[in-house]
């Protein structure tokens, strides 16, 4: 079968193209089919073998990292328990130690502290004006400053633990909860 076209670019308009035959068509779709799925096969398993190795990678950095953290938070918290109740003191806005008259600042906070002995809540309810009247104690000489900084909740959540699990010998203070917390 051949084929007659012509030329716009000025060759022979009279020339003619043989049309490529069956068998040697084949062998070349065959050919390209093949290149292809080896491509593909190729490319699938590049983008496994990558996503494995930066699996891998990321896992052998946290490794190391996560006992690290552990040893430093046990050095400054060595008695941290899980408590077995938690106990919410309910709602405070409390004024900060920031005298200006401009400039009044205060905090609406929640609460809570987590125990480990198994006392009711009715029993529990007895202490809360004494755990209330030491958040708010302690919160009032506090600035906005001193709270407005990076470990500045961290650290209020360690002074209300200490000064609270003191005032009830027969209650053992396991945490402090910050249920809420807004400044202004």
């Amino acid at each position: 079968m051949s084929i007659s076209f012509v030329s716009l670019n000025g060759d022979n308009p009279h020339r003619s193209v043989k049309a490529p035959t069956k068998g040697s068509g084949n062998k070349k779709m065959a050919l390209a089919g093949k290149t292809l799925i080896i491509l593909v096969a190729t490319s699938v398993l590049g983008s496994v073998g990558a996503a494995v190795g930066t699996g891998l990678l990321l896992r052998s950095k946290q490794a190391p990292a996560a006992p690290t953290a552990d040893k430093h938070a046990e050095k400054k918290e060595p008695e941290a328990r899980t408590p077995l109740t938690i106990y919410p003191l309910g709602e405070m806005v409390i004024n900060l130690a920031d005298v200006s008259v401009e400039n009044l600042r205060y905090v609406k906070v929640m609460v809570a502290v987590g125990y480990e002995e198994k006392i009711t809540p009715e029993e529990m309810k007895t202490y809360e004006p004494i755990l209330k009247d030491a958040v708010i104690r302690l919160i009032s000489k506090k600035r906005f400053t001193d709270l407005h900084k990076p470990n500045g909740l961290d650290d209020l959540k360690e002074e209300l633990l200490k000064n609270m699990d003191k005032l009830i010998p027969k209650i053992h203070l396991c945490n402090v909860y910050l249920e809420s917390f807004a400044m202004q």
